[in-house]
């Protein structure tokens, strides 16, 4: 929760944190997770070098367990930086709060709540749910980069300026991203070879990773949420 304070002086910062922490941690600790588990199920011959599912790099231990747990985290860390891109469009100047951020909001929640599901179900133990979960996934967080940069292309001013590189990059990653998700529907659909269709999935990550990643020009290094202050008992040195 953002606290307003209105006079400085009255109050002592105790800490803060930027918002770009956590687009660096939900952009680049999701593509760690999956290769570590990638490279380790290699390492003991659970999945071929090229090129297996994201899935596959999940099935067997001990990969199975950074898989599942990893996941689970970035999927938080997904949500949280969702959270703090919905208090940044809250401001004043971008328009303040809009239905589209509260619907973005929820995809996003889905979208985690999904891919939770799918680092917990099994490829093997539960292949329906694993394949409903990652559907459902990919699907909302697509909607959600289109909610999100709808929003930024249509309330940048000069007030509050929205990068004419980041809608660019954005714009750019969601065409990407949509051309490769409806290749990737048809190539399972028509139950083409399954590393074509791992192909389409590991760059789907990508897209979404670098989407995240993306927020980097809207947080920079000076937007911090979490201040927390407590009022001064006196003006001790």
């Amino acid at each position: 929760m953002i606290k307003s304070v209105r006079r400085a002086d009255e109050h002592e910062n105790l800490g803060m944190f930027g918002a770009c922490v956590f687009v660096y941690l939900s952009s680049l600790f999701t593509i760690c997770v999956i290769l570590l588990c990638y490279i380790i199920a290699v390492y003991n011959g659970h999945v071929p070098l090229f090129l297996p599912m994201i899935s596959d790099c999940g099935v067997y231990a001990p990969e199975r367990y950074i898989f599942t747990i990893g996941l689970v985290l970035a999927a938080v860390f997904l949500f949280i930086n969702s959270m703090f891109l919905y208090f940044f469009l809250s401001t004043i100047t971008l328009g303040g709060r809009r239905d589209s951020d509260r619907v973005a909001l929820v995809f996003s929640f889905i979208s985690a709540a999904a891919l939770s599901l799918l680092a917990a179900a099994n490829e093997l133990d539960g292949p329906e749910v694993h394949d409903a979960a990652a559907f459902t996934f990919f699907g909302f967080h697509l909607a959600f980069m289109i909610v999100t940069t709808i929003r930024l292309f249509c309330d940048s001013n000069s007030c509050r300026y929205i990068s004419e590189h980041s809608l660019i990059i954005k714009t750019v990653i969601i065409i990407l991203a949509t051309i490769d998700t409806v290749i990737c529907g048809v190539l399972i659909f028509k139950d083409s070879e399954r590393t074509f269709i791992a192909i389409t999935e590991w760059i789907a990550v990508f897209f979404i990773s670098l989407f995240t990643f993306s927020f980097i020009f809207e947080f920079k290094h000076n937007e911090y949420f979490g201040m927390l202050y407590l009022k001064k008992k006196c003006n001790c040195v």
